[in-house]
């Protein structure tokens, strides 16, 4: 390295090598011979990059929409989750977004503020904080995910059956068990109750 002032190379101290960027990359354990299951690693690749260009155009609409209102894909996640799950405990809300705990206060404080969300009591546990939508958030929800399943409309209208079922099979096996079993019980729990995204109008006021 060159000292700035003197424009001479200067020693090289015991902790520069940390500074360097491979250094930096030595840090982190790359594996001799990774597990691929067989599959070539420039076809993972491919798949990595394919994840990553699908997932930023499906987000690019909402975040066009929520950042009009100065709010961000942080908050879509709390305001779709809400919806789908209403009533949905603060604590149950912490663990699917596995965030941390002064995030989402601060996520939540947003959203409630801006009357998207309300907060109420428990009803069989009255420390229990449960989150629903307000009619406003209702309206919002819809709006934003309105954008993402015309995405996906027209990406699955494109392509067979057989196609779609693998697509969706490739995605529930990256989900750990715990994920898997909260989404199947969560589908079951709608069709029996047929639940609503929003809070009754009449009963908006926060605890």
């Amino acid at each position: 390295m060159v000292d700035i002032k003197s424009g001479k190379p200067r020693r090289r101290a015991a902790n520069d090598a940390a500074d360097e960027p491979s250094a930096q990359a030595e840090a982190f354990e790359i594996p001799g011979d990774p597990d691929r299951k067989g599959f070539a690693e420039e076809e993972l690749r491919q798949a990595i990059e394919l994840m990553f260009f699908a997932y930023r155009d499906m987000t690019k609409g909402p975040d066009e929409m929520l950042a009009t209102m100065g709010l961000g894909r942080a908050h879509h996640r709390v305001i779709h989750f809400i919806g789908r799950n209403p009533g949905i405990t603060v604590a149950a809300l912490l663990t699917l977004l596995r965030i941390t705990k002064q995030s989402l206060a601060r996520v939540l404080r947003e959203v409630m503020e801006r009357d998207l969300v309300l907060q109420r009591q428990g009803t069989e546990d009255r420390r229990q904080r449960q989150l629903f939508l307000t009619p406003a958030g209702g309206v919002l929800e819809a709006q934003l995910s309105a954008v993402q399943q015309e995405n996906l409309a027209r990406a699955f209208a494109g392509v067979e059956a057989a196609a779609l079922d693998g697509w969706r099979e490739v995605l529930w096996s990256m989900l750990d068990a715990e994920d898997r079993d909260r989404l199947q019980n969560a589908h079951e729990r709608r069709q029996r109750h047929g639940e609503q995204h929003t809070a009754k109008p009449e009963k908006t006021a926060r605890k």
